[in-house]
């Protein structure tokens, strides 16, 4: 505390006008300095924030131009080539092989001449078959061949004089030539002569029955037969039916 110089009042050490007598003390020390003080600091401040706010706009400029390249920079167009060899050396894949199952009936069909001879058939096995006749001389080609069902007969008729082979192959997937799955290939070891007799105007032949599946009091025998030996048929000459 300290005495005003005019009225003699005690008044603060810091007050400048005499709350009293209203007179201006000359001898009193300025106002703190803290006030004085702030204003350093909010320079500084006013600054820091100026500087930080320079950096992110040199950033967003940095950023802004990164962008723009990224954005500007051409595509590549490149295209690859494909060798003219590479063309040439590609290997077609064959076509799935496509099976069917034919009606009972004759199928193949190669005689220059009818006569009376017949052949009766009875397929008591589980699989299909089909049956080949060929002349004893020549096994290859086949001059008749008839598709049986299994379970099914069939009889083939107008058998020129002759003697025959008979052959027949059994199985399943039948393609058109031949079966693809669970196959026997077999042939009767005899063979079958067609005679042709004349009894005034009668013609008659012989008649054969065989059956594909072993019978108890049969009298024929087979042996088995190789596929490269088995005769083949034209899949041109086969129908698909259901």
């Amino acid at each position: 505390m300290k005495k005003c110089a005019f009225c003699g009042e005690l008044i603060a050490d810091e007050t400048i006008v005499c709350p009293w007598c209203g007179r201006r003390d000359r001898n009193a020390k300025p106002a703190s300095n803290s006030d004085a003080q702030r204003t350093p600091r909010a320079a500084n401040a006013q600054s820091q924030t100026s500087r930080a706010t320079g950096i992110v706009v040199l950033l967003l400029a940095v950023l802004v131009g990164v962008v723009y390249l990224i954005v500007a920079r051409p595509i590549s167009t490149s295209t690859a080539r494909v060798s003219p060899t590479a063309l040439t050396t590609l290997t077609p894949t064959s076509p799935p092989i496509a099976f069917f199952r034919p009606s009972t009936r004759l199928v193949l069909d190669e005689r220059r001449l009818r006569g009376q001879g017949k052949l009766q058939i009875q397929n008591g096995l589980k699989y299909d078959g089909v049956v080949i006749l060929a002349l004893a001389e020549t096994p290859k080609p086949t001059l008749l061949a008839a598709y049986i069902r299994a379970g099914e007969s069939y009889t083939i008729t107008g058998i020129p004089d002759g003697e025959y082979v008979v052959m027949f192959a059994s199985g399943a997937d039948w393609s058109g030539e031949k079966f693809n799955r669970d196959v026997q290939r077999q042939r009767f070891q005899d063979t079958f002569p067609f005679i042709t007799t004349t009894d005034g105007d009668v013609k008659e032949s012989d008649v054969w029955s065989i059956t594909l599946q072993p019978v108890p009091d049969g009298n024929a025998t087979v042996v088995p037969v190789d596929e490269a030996d088995f005769p083949r048929i034209s899949p041109d000459v086969l129908d698909e039916e259901p």
